[in-house]
């Protein structure tokens, strides 16, 4: 495992180095009430694909999205994460907007 992605009552998603859970397990050290929800990145490609990965990670940014309560402050986060990880601008814009209906 690479590490966690997990999202704070308060909108931010934060990133935990598989380092932090020395002695516990991930769903240990989320146990708390700041704590919406939490993803392992795994150290490997989740899906054996470079198409599929970049679609597992919107996937899961669309839900931190969706789980959130402050939609703001998710979306600059996802913009961040998508930025820091060389996606194109297009690609935040995809998942805050969204499946079309």
């Amino acid at each position: 495992m690479l590490g966690c992605y997990y999202l704070h009552t308060n909108g931010d998603l934060i990133f935990k180095h598989a380092g932090c859970f020395f002695n516990t397990t991930p769903a240990e050290y989320f146990e708390s009430d700041f704590v919406v929800k939490w993803w392992e990145f795994p150290s490997e490609s989740p899906t054996g694909s470079p198409e599929g990965d970049i679609k597992w990670t919107m996937d899961l940014l669309r839900e931190a999205y969706e789980l959130s309560t402050d939609k703001s402050r998710t979306e600059k986060r996802i913009r961040d994460i998508c930025q820091s990880n060389g996606f194109p601008v297009l690609i935040a814009d995809t998942i805050i907007k969204g499946k079309e209906e």
